[in-house]
């Protein structure tokens, strides 16, 4: 069984890319299992079924992240047979983590990017203002909006692009593989992953999460002019495009 990790940061729709990937026949893809609440979490079948198999003293984050490598085999051997195994690992994360998974030999490593970064600032304060998380079952409901925040937006921009940038630098070193939100989205940049993990180009099943934010990058803030006249002062016209 091979091992992979979808690496990414926070708001990049790797919740929607685990449930892709774990839809497929032969891969078993869990949620974040350093991540405190998509461990415990119910919402995911497929995690909350582990959980379930493993000894009890994996609740605790704490010993999870200290002995992970004992961890790691614990879920190898209560998974399923099957061809592929992994979960998504936040980059901000458990650093000592981090650097195990990539500098491992045999791990498979897909990076997912999302460069727009006015999409996943917007999701952040989404889910900090209002809660709004797109890991939600069931009817989208009212959006609400945000205000656009210049300084808070920059300082995103400016740690996303370090945080890509390392990243993107340590999966290359190790032949790993590179997909962005958008490709993510449709069958062709699936069958791309299918292939980098050796299992048949299947374009699975739908992910089980409702996007939830609008789709039109401008109906998420209650100050849109304030948006565009940053949009065409840096000349990033592309961030109001829709991810697809």
């Amino acid at each position: 069984m091979k091992r992979f990790f979808l690496l990414t940061m926070p708001r990049t729709g790797s919740t929607m890319m685990a449930e892709r990937l774990d839809s497929h026949p032969d891969i078993t893809c869990y949620l974040g299992l350093f991540d405190r609440n998509e461990f415990t979490g119910r919402h995911h079948p497929t995690t909350a079924a582990l959980r379930s198999r493993l000894d009890d003293r994996w609740e605790d984050r704490e010993v999870r992240q200290r002995e992970h490598e004992r961890f790691l085999d614990e879920v190898s051997e209560k998974t399923p047979e099957c061809a592929a195994m992994g979960f998504k690992f936040h980059l901000s994360g458990p650093r000592h983590v981090a650097m195990w998974i990539v500098s491992t030999p045999g791990h498979k490593l897909v990076h997912l990017t999302r460069p727009n970064r006015l999409a996943t600032w917007s999701s952040i304060e989404m889910v900090r203002q209002h809660g709004r998380n797109n890991a939600t079952f069931g009817d989208a409901g009212e959006r609400p909006t945000i205000a656009f925040d210049v300084e808070s937006f920059e300082a995103h921009v400016k740690s996303r692009d370090i945080a890509d940038n390392r990243c993107r630098a340590l999966v290359r070193a190790n032949d790993g593989l590179e997909i962005s939100y958008a490709e993510a989205r449709g069958g062709e940049g699936m069958q791309r992953v299918y292939r980098f993990l050796d299992v048949g180009c299947s374009l699975g099943g739908s992910p089980n999460v409702r996007k939830v934010n609008a789709e039109n990058i401008l109906d998420r803030f209650s100050n849109p002019d304030a948006v565009i006249a940053w949009i065409e002062r840096e000349g990033r016209t592309e961030w109001l495009l829709p991810e697809i």
